[in-house]
């Protein structure tokens, strides 16, 4: 069963927003289905929501530093860290308030973070003139799937000792959607839906292009 937050606004205490940021970076695959998904869109605009502290836009630029990023996140200590240390467009905002419409938005480990999934697909779609591309980890099915998973999964990461990756490792996870949660929470929108299992990760990645959405109904 998949658990939730408290609160919605306040997603990190400050001791998990330091370790995250720190851990995350030992996690490529968590970036992959997403950058992978960015190939032939250089020159468009692209804001990464929920953005944390940058390190997925870091990244994008790397590979593609044609597109012109930005960034939004509600966690003003995220967007804090993520304007000292780079140099694109961060702003402090609640998802459900964007107005500014980009060619491309993205969401990354973070749809487990929002109670009604399907209203903000939604509403990000209403901001995106090209493509709304999301991921993000899948809870497994059974307890003894999510600790074998878990104990893959530190041998790869390379921080099985850290305080940070006992405690909420499990907790995250279990925060997450499942395969069946999300095939029900993307009906409809006529997105690329693929699933992807390397063994210590399960993750999905949607894209929804809204040129095939407006001609499914009939918008054009």
């Amino acid at each position: 069963m998949r658990t939730k937050r408290i609160q919605n606004n306040q997603i990190m205490c400050e001791s998990e927003k330091k370790g995250f940021s720190k851990i995350i970076r030992t996690m490529p695959w968590l970036y992959s289905p997403i950058l992978q998904e960015l190939k032939d869109r250089e020159g468009e605009t692209l804001c990464d929501v929920a953005c944390g502290d940058g390190y997925l836009l870091e990244l994008i630029n790397e590979k593609y530093p044609n597109l012109k990023l930005n960034g939004v996140d509600i966690d003003k200590d995220f967007i804090k860290n993520a304007k000292k240390n780079l140099s694109f467009n961060f702003k402090k905002m609640d998802a459900f308030k964007m107005k500014d419409q980009f060619d491309i938005i993205t969401l990354n480990l973070a749809l487990h973070h929002f109670d009604n999934p399907r209203k903000l697909i939604k509403h990000l779609l209403s901001t995106a003139k090209k493509a709304l591309i999301i991921s993000d980890q899948l809870r497994p099915e059974t307890e003894t799937e999510l600790h074998q998973r878990l104990e893959k999964r530190k041998k790869f990461v390379g921080n099985n000792e850290t305080d940070y990756y006992d405690e909420n490792e499990k907790e995250s996870i279990l925060e997450a959607y499942s395969e069946s949660e999300i095939k029900r929470i993307f009906k409809d929108f006529n997105c690329k839906m693929k699933f992807i299992d390397n063994d210590y990760y399960k993750r999905f990645v949607c894209v929804i292009d809204k040129e095939d959405l407006n001609k499914r109904f009939g918008l054009n």
